[in-house]
């Protein structure tokens, strides 16, 4: 279903192009660790391109936190990168918080990002981010 989806959002010919450069990159090797451990990784990606965001979209669907930096991005790939990332957490139940102008958080359903404001810790749930 998320295959329908996507192709629906960004082409299927985007979207084969992006499986196939995650198909031959060795950029997520911390996705290989055993299943007692994924809680205590945080993937951190800087992509140059669109394409390789699909490396961090399908992170989040291991159940892996993703720290995503778009600094090394042109602006229109960048919006375009975060909102791709964007949609496809929300589909999957998972959350989401703005830590820079270009740093951005992503979370599996399973893990609780509390962000500290003042003196007090909330909880950032999904949909926090600030555009």
């Amino acid at each position: 279903m998320h295959h329908k989806i996507l192709s629906l959002a960004f082409g299927e010919r985007e979207l084969d192009q992006a499986h196939r450069l995650h198909q031959n990159s060795t950029s997520v090797e911390a996705m290989d660790a055993p299943f007692a451990d994924w809680w205590q990784e945080i993937v951190v990606f800087k992509p140059l391109v669109f394409e390789e965001a699909f490396e961090a979209v399908l992170a989040v669907r291991e159940q892996r936190t993703v720290l995503l930096n778009i600094c090394r991005m042109d602006p229109e790939h960048a919006r375009r990168t975060i909102d791709f990332v964007i949609g496809f957490v929300t589909a999957l139940d998972g959350q989401y918080v703005r830590i820079d102008e270009k740093v951005f958080l992503f979370a599996p359903s399973l893990v609780v990002i509390k962000t500290l404001q003042g003196s007090l810790i909330r909880n950032s749930g999904s949909k926090s981010i600030e555009r």
